[in-house]
């Protein structure tokens, strides 16, 4: 809260107020001499003072005569004490209540002034953003929305309502939403309805009333805070609550009556998902809104968090993974940089397409770099010719490297550069396009062009490049190649100008909001161009690449099959096609057999598309084909040279089938690229597995805090249990910053930001913390989970939370029915993820001979588990004395 711009004048009643409570409690005077007011509502007044005891600054209020006569000192008391055992990230709390020995200057006579503290924040609260900002953006919205929600489900649980959530009641500390008032708002609940109702007061905010507390029913529960939620998200969507009006019974009146306005009316970028979430939390009946508070936030976050998908890879090989078309790299990591294959050339000549300068309009760099994409495209689909991905080929735009430098780094032998620039005269547009082809040995530039033609030939002066490439590099084109080079994918150019806008949007990683524009990009490029197949097969990969990341849904998995097909229908040998279609059986059926027989057609139609081995390459590690999937890993690697996703794909194979060397290459030549990432984790859980050297692995997280920064470090290592157990050891200004991460750099996946923050209080000792975090985890997963009962790794992280409470039956159900849905016999790399998750929870539990049976298991397999990791890991440190898990140690174990 902020100072109130309004003076309180000193007089003897405020000195007396002042008097009474010396000696624990000093409040602070503005410079006239009165009392520092912070703010005055209808139930209490609040003072900034100075907490004499323990040397802070607090927020002290003053309950008003009427409510607390109505409620009585001994029972609000009574309930304050119950409130201030409340403990949540969320929540704001409680540090003393109780009566002042003098009469407040607004109190009046009758019983003592009663008066409760709490922390002074000084990032004001949701009200004064909204009055500063006006509407928030939506993800910011969602977040909020989903915090409070998450607070209020903790304290739903444990019998409490707030009763009056609005966005003055929702303050902000560290950026972190936090939900004030429980104290005065659930204290209430215990007054006499006659009392309350003749003292003049009422708990609740007429916008934010439920229809029954705008009714005025004697009782409501959590969902009547939902529907308050709700009314608040809409304001931060729309810029104001749903029903507004002139009078307070006019607002009640509606949100008794009236239909709710559609939050897209007002604000039309508002996804889907939340449209829907907002009309059920908003709705009339209690028994038609969501079950729970933890309900309401999954259905924000459309039945499982924004980018989930991408967190939990995270999580799982430290790095932010990004869809299949998306190719880049989220740069959180490290890239990999073969810098010995200049003097190791491969057998077929390789190029790089850098990307070509826009040289008009500055809004036109969609177009020239769509001009690239097609160029890179087509030149992918000469045989004996590698081309590298466009990913790491970005990564020189407006460069001041020299080509050598440039030929060094991505190990080609020849380089692609030009210029485009679309001009509009009159009614008409031209296009002209300026390649250069140099060779990178001798700088030698061994073919230029200069294209300059109309709008409409804009595809076949892209052929022609293709084609003038090869010849230049004495590389034959039979004439199925010539036919595919020249194919035209649309007549329509307002069709193909949607498209290209929509490949703008599509390679902005990790951007729900890009995503959803690219997906409304290419649904108009084929309603403009019904026959426009490979805009289908975009659409269908942008659908699939939002399933498997953030919507998963069946809604949306329907949606991407129907656009593949659709793809397939008007072009069935279109590459693109193909992939998008193995990318609906890899992520939404897990079908790997046929996924794995969709790349491979592919591929036969576009050999040189490094996409495509690096998909081959996942899908065979998930079906134990380890000697192929590396092979077609590398393959990725060689033509995506920089990208860190591949670069720690290769690594994390190679630990798995414990060639620690070579995972240990890859990982020293990425950090040496990118030596701010926070890869270092993965390099400290290497270090344990290959060697059991703990000492060395606290010493790569110190090195990865000194080179990347101790907070970016500290987002990613708790989120492993050794990550946790390692951070521990480090000093309390690495404790600082684990403690200071925010939610918001976990996108809307609220489990692991608290299952982060539960295992590194675990592992520093401070059990009670530690607890409200698995609490909080659990709460959210368990929603989550029956949204989606088939997701396996929704069934271990629940495992996880559960041990962490110590709640042994759930914990090992949970645990044993992630392994049922993925077992390792039909996914080789995450159901071994799921059976050492497994292995992890029974030995948290103590349950040392289950774990060791599973441990047995991961050592006969490709897994991160060692023997040398098991005698030095702290994850096993509740089992380490068991006879089971000492014969495990020993060469003939």
């Amino acid at each position: 809260p902020m100072p109130d711009a309004t003076p309180s004048s000193p007089t003897p009643a405020h000195e007396r107020l002042a008097a009474s409570l010396a000696g624990r409690y000093n409040i602070e005077r503005r410079p006239d001499g009165s009392l520092s007011l912070l703010g005055r509502g209808g139930t209490s007044t609040v003072y900034l003072a100075h907490d004499i005891r323990h040397d802070r600054r607090v927020a002290l209020k003053v309950v008003h005569q009427a409510l607390a006569a109505s409620v009585g000192s001994e029972r609000f008391l009574r309930e304050i004490h119950f409130i201030a055992r409340l403990s949540h990230p969320h929540i704001l709390p409680l540090f003393d209540s109780g009566e002042m020995r003098e009469a407040h200057p607004e109190h009046g006579e009758g019983s003592p002034p009663l008066y409760y503290v709490m922390p002074y924040l000084t990032e004001g609260s949701l009200r004064q953003r909204l009055v500063h900002e006006g509407r928030l953006p939506v993800a910011g919205a969602i977040r909020i929305a989903c915090q409070v929600g998450l607070a209020l489900d903790y304290a739903h649980r444990q019998g409490l309502i707030h009763r009056d959530i609005k966005p003055e009641n929702i303050l902000f500390q560290d950026d972190q939403a936090v939900v004030a008032d429980f104290g005065i708002a659930t204290a209430t609940e215990s007054a006499e309805p006659e009392r309350l109702t003749a003292s003049g007061l009422a708990v609740g905010t007429p916008a934010y009333m439920s229809p029954e507390q705008a009714g005025g029913a004697s009782e409501v529960d959590g969902r009547s805070d939902i529907y308050s939620l709700g009314c608040v998200l809409y304001e931060m969507l729309g810029g104001e609550p749903p029903f507004t009006g002139p009078t307070s019974q006019s607002v009640m009146a509606q949100q008794v009556v009236a239909p709710l306005p559609p939050i897209q009316s007002r604000r039309p970028d508002v996804p889907d998902r939340v449209e829907r979430a907002l009309a059920k939390a908003l709705a009339k009946e209690p028994g038609d809104r969501h079950a729970s508070a933890a309900e309401f936030t999954a259905a924000l976050e459309g039945d499982g968090p924004t980018d989930r998908r991408e967190h939990r890879a995270v999580r799982h090989r430290a790095i932010a993974l990004v869809g299949l078309g998306a190719v880049a790299a989220t740069a959180l990591l490290f890239a990999l940089g073969l810098s010995d294959r200049v003097e190791k050339p491969p057998p077929t000549p390789t190029i790089a397409v850098l990307p070509f300068q826009n040289l008009g309009a500055a809004g036109d760099d969609y177009f020239s770099d769509g001009i690239t994409e097609e160029i890179t495209s087509r030149l992918a689909m000469i045989p004996r010719l590698g081309v590298i991905s466009r990913t790491s080929a970005e990564q020189y735009r407006e460069t001041d490297k020299s080509v050598k430098e440039i030929g060094r780094e991505l190990g080609v032998d020849y380089i692609l550069e030009g210029g485009v620039r679309w001009q509009r005269v009159g009614g008409s547009s031209r296009v002209r396009v300026t390649p250069q082809l140099i060779r990178v040995a001798d700088d030698r530039h061994l073919w230029a062009g200069r294209y300059d033609e109309t709008l409409e030939e804009v595809f076949q002066v892209q052929s022609r490049i293709a084609e003038q490439v090869a010849t230049a590099l004495d590389l034959a084109l039979q004439p199925p190649q010539q036919e595919a080079l020249a194919v035209k994918p649309t007549d329509d150019l307002r069709a193909y100008d949607f498209y290209l806008r929509g490949n703008d949007y599509f390679d902005r990683p990790g951007d729900p909001e890009a995503y959803r524009t690219a997906e409304e990009m290419y649904i108009r490029a084929t309603e403009l161009d019904p026959a426009f197949a490979m805009a289908f097969a975009r659409l269908a990969r942008i659908h699939i690449s939002q399933f498997h990341f953030a919507e998963r849904t069946a809604g949306r998995l329907t949606k991407a099959r129907s656009a593949a097909e659709s793809a397939l229908r008007l072009q069935p040998d279109l590459p693109e096609a193909h992939l998008a279609l193995g990318q609906i059986h890899y992520w939404g059926e897990l079908d790997y057999e046929a996924a794995l027989r969709e790349f491979r057609i592919a591929h036969a139609a576009d050999p040189g598309n490094g996409d495509l081995a690096w998909a081959r390459g996942l899908v065979e590690r998930r079906l134990g084909q380890w000697d192929q999937a590396l092979a077609d890993l590398r393959r990725a690697m060689e033509l995506d040279p920089r990208s860190a996703v591949k670069a720690l794909d290769l690594a994390e194979v190679h630990l798995r089938r414990r060639e620690y060397a070579e995972a240990e290459k890859y990982l020293a030549r990425g950090l040496e690229l990118e030596p701010d990432s926070p890869a270092y984790v993965f390099e400290a859980i290497l270090i344990v597995a290959r060697d059991g050297d703990l000492a060395a692995a606290v010493e790569a997280i110190k090195e990865g805090v000194r080179r990347a920064g101790v907070d970016g470090m500290a987002v990613w290592t708790p989120q492993y249990d050794l990550g946790a157990a390692l951070w521990s050891e480090l000093d309390s200004t690495a404790h600082a910053a684990v403690d200071r991460v925010g939610m918001e750099r976990f996108g809307a996946d609220s489990a692991a930001y608290y299952l982060g923050k539960a295992k590194a209080r675990r592992y520093r000792g401070d059990v009670r913390v530690a607890r409200v975090y698995f609490d909080s985890a659990a709460a959210v997963l368990e929603s989550r989970s029956r949204a989606r009962p088939e997701d396996p790794e929704l069934h271990a992280e629940l495992a996880s939370a559960y041990a962490g409470l110590g709640r042994r039956q759930l914990a090992m159900r949970e645990g044993q029915r992630a392994v049922e849905l993925r077992p390792p016999s039909k996914d080789t790399w995450l159901g071994v993820d799921m059976v050492r998750n497994l292995a992890v929870v029974y030995a948290t539990l103590g349950e040392a001979d289950s774990a060791v049976k599973q441990l047995r298991l991961l050592l006969t397999v490709p897994s991160w588990i060692s023997v040398p990791g098991l005698r030095s890991d702290p994850t096993w440190d509740p089992i380490r004395r068991d006879p089971g898990f000492q014969a495990l140690l020993r060469p003939e174990g």
